[in-house]
């Protein structure tokens, strides 16, 4: 039927999904070096990103991800303290911000597609 999971595990990896309702896992630690994955054909429709709170672990509830948890926009920071899940509209860059707007860096884990009309009902938190 073309609905699949996908988990890229450990490593800078190439996922893609094609037809189907596909769910994206990541629930490995993150490492912008060395654990960035790349999604070649993210479809905001039908597809998921899951993400396991013991990886981001600043994500507590479980369920769809809270709206004030998730920020996007061209050359997108956090702007709060909420702001955990951000998408570079520009780049494609999809990153955790464990602190929000705290002195902590966002860790990039994920490449998309630039522009897609990301929000945060495209991500479940397990």
């Amino acid at each position: 039927n073309g609905n699949d999971t996908l988990n890229g595990g450990l490593g800078n990896d190439t996922l893609s999904g094609g037809a189907g309702s596909d769910t994206i896992r990541f629930d490995t630690l993150l490492n912008a070096l060395s654990n960035r994955d790349t999604i070649t054909d993210f479809n905001v429709v039908a597809d998921t990103i899951e993400l396991e709170n013991a990886i981001f672990a600043s994500l507590s509830s479980t369920g769809t991800l809270a709206a004030g948890s998730f920020r996007s926009g061209a050359g997108v920071v956090a702007a709060d303290g909420d702001d955990f899940i951000l998408y570079d509209t520009a780049s494609g860059a999809l990153s955790y911000d464990a602190d929000g707007n705290g002195a902590g860096a966002a860790v990039p884990f994920a490449s998309l597609g630039s522009g897609l009309a990301l929000s945060n009902a495209d991500f479940l938190v397990t």
